[in-house]
């Protein structure tokens, strides 16, 4: 008899650590949900852009302006797949979200630092 409750006490024990461990490694992070701002990422890089374009520019400076801001618009997406990888959370642009979350995470500092917009 003791040995039967010896081991139902084990199984509960490895069930509630199982259940324990799917909750933090696998539930949690699917609820979490990513925001980013990214007009506002979008806006600081054309307000760096348009400070350095000044009227007397050559048209060579204003041509690594120009490819300075493709590469920008070209890097976007994959900083934004970078960082819901990190994260493994699904990323929304914060205008489309509806009230407040309780598993919501402000990626957009994240994102401006892989931006390079300190």
């Amino acid at each position: 008899m003791n040995a039967h409750l010896t081991c139902i006490a084990a199984s509960l024990a490895c069930s509630a650590g199982l259940l324990a461990a799917y909750d933090t490694l696998v539930a949690r992070p699917a609820r979490t949900i990513g925001v980013v701002d990214t007009l506002a990422v979008f806006r600081a890089e054309e307000e760096r852009l348009a400070a350095l374009m000044t009227s007397e520019m050559s048209s060579q400076q204003r041509e690594r302006i120009s490819a300075d801001a493709q590469r920008f618009a070209s890097a976007f997406p994959a900083a934004l797949e970078q960082i819901a990888a990190h994260c493994r959370c699904v990323v929304i642009e914060r205008t489309a979200l509806i009230g407040t979350p309780p598993h919501l995470v402000d990626l957009t500092p994240e994102l401006r630092k892989r931006m390079g917009q300190q």
